[in-house]
């Protein structure tokens, strides 16, 4: 069973709504094609958002076909059965909607966002540019060009060349790197020169087979809405699909790699002496019964090193703490920018706030807590935040009431931040391996030297008789 129907487990395996303890109206049910279904109706709401989740991403991807997962996004986006580019676009549009895609590591996900009495409409689209694409070897050419216009254009060899080598990596990139060295967690999803440029029509049109299958899919809805005439719509249109092939699941990332305590340095391009600069340990997946009480553990720490970093001694203007998370794998990290002298006196503060931090204050704990239930109540308030919220929980267990879901104890969290010891923390700083101050620096003494070898001529010329 791959991993969008296991996580389905426990709910309706036939075409009936179940509804599901949740702080608002909530129903799902799984059709006879194996299309998991969610919906949300809202009272007095004037819009819907519906989501078609994939099972895709760059974790089914090769360092040879990375990118794959996020070109095919762009080019369902070209053509389908029914509409050409233009047509797909303005099907929405001419509703006075917006739409989009979005590549993860783990799904890929297609969503528009459409008035009160647009439901056939919008299940319509979904179900054309998701199940229904054509696929076109001169859309596929165009849509390359504007990934690497996305991306910031090509690296070409010599830049390539030298990122391979960890020049510029981003410090989230050098962490994954870090912790998974043999996982595409490190891997940007948007691609590489090399594997772009290589991938081909038919490689695309295989992954599209391998994943793009309706028992791989999950339709979310949220907002205006009768949830038996949404079911029943649903039921009449994508519910009619069929087929399946054989799938493969994605490669779990497995436990970190846990090296000794070190000092690690990314270099990169930059004109300025303000350096970024980091701890990191590592932390759970957002789908471990551990996660939330992490993602606690890291607001206190936010709240904590704020403190004592810039309201106490004035060294940062701000500093993130927080748990970088997929699924099945995560870690937590501390990071903040600086100017270039103040790197070890801020590392070191770092360290010595995460040593002490493990008695938690319970105060500051009940402060955190407060600040982040009410962020996640304000999230609630409009469908697209919902629909987003919804379809994060399906995929990883995490409670919807923003209450239970920041309900860890502080006996919790302190045993999160423990975990988070000297033993198994990394330093990070990232750097510019050559500033305008260094080059200025530079320059000066080689004008110095070169005026002092202007005068000496001068000088012997005018000793020559």
């Amino acid at each position: 069973m791959h991993l969008l129907l296991a996580l389905s487990t426990g709910f309706a395996q036939a075409a009936e709504l179940t509804e599901v303890d949740a702080p608002f109206p909530l129903y799902t049910s799984t059709l006879d094609n194996g299309l998991v279904v969610w919906l949300q109706p809202r009272d007095g709401a004037t819009s819907l958002h519906g989501t078609l989740v994939v099972g895709s991403g760059g974790r089914y991807e090769t360092l040879e076909t990375s990118g794959s997962s996020h070109l095919l996004e762009h080019l369902l986006f070209t053509r389908t059965e029914l509409w050409d580019e233009r047509q797909v676009s303005e099907w929405i549009e001419d509703l006075g909607g917006t739409y989009n895609g979005t590549t993860y590591d783990r799904t890929v996900q297609y969503w528009a966002w459409v008035g009160p009495d647009d439901l056939d409409p919008l299940l319509l689209w979904l179900e054309q540019i998701v199940f229904h694409p054509v696929l076109e070897q001169d859309q596929l050419e165009k849509e390359r060009e504007i990934v690497f216009e996305e991306r910031g254009g090509r690296d070409g060899w010599w830049m390539g060349e030298v990122r391979a080598r960890g020049f510029g990596r981003s410090m989230w990139e050098a962490m994954a790197l870090h912790y998974w060295p043999d996982s595409m967690l490190s891997v940007p999803r948007i691609g590489k020169d090399s594997s772009l440029d290589a991938i081909t029509l038919p490689q695309l049109q295989d992954f599209y087979d391998a994943h793009y299958r309706v028992d791989n899919t999950a339709l979310v809805l949220v907002g205006a809405m009768d949830p038996e005439q949404a079911l029943a719509a649903v039921e009449a249109g994508i519910g009619q699909l069929g087929g399946a092939a054989a799938f493969e699941d994605v490669a779990e990332a497995g436990p970190p790699r846990t090296p000794a305590p070190s000092r690690e340095t990314i270099y990169r391009l930059g004109i300025f002496d303000q350096w970024e600069v980091g701890v990191s340990s590592p932390a759970h997946g957002s789908g471990h019964p551990d996660h939330d009480a992490e993602v606690m553990a890291s607001a206190y720490l936010r709240d904590l090193m704020f403190e004592r970093l810039r309201t106490d001694r004035a060294l940062v203007y701000g500093v993130d703490s927080g748990v970088q998370t997929w699924v099945d794998a995560g870690h937590l990290r501390v990071t903040t920018e600086l100017d270039h002298a103040k790197v070890d006196e801020v590392l070191e503060l770092i360290q010595l706030t995460l040593d002490e931090a493990q008695t938690v204050d319970p105060d500051r704990l009940a402060r955190v807590r407060a600040q982040m239930i009410g962020g996640s109540q304000r999230r609630l308030e409009d469908t697209k935040s919902r629909s987003s919220l919804l379809t994060h929980a399906w995929l990883t267990g995490v409670r919807l009431d923003p209450a239970e879901r920041w309900s860890a104890s502080l006996e919790e969290v302190e045993r999160a931040i423990g975990s988070w010891d000297a033993s198994t923390r990394t330093e990070w700083v990232r750097r510019a391996v050559w500033t305008v101050g260094q080059a200025w620096q530079l320059g000066g003494v080689a004008a110095i030297l070169a005026l002092g070898l202007i005068w000496m001529g001068i000088r012997r010329w005018r000793r020559t008789p």
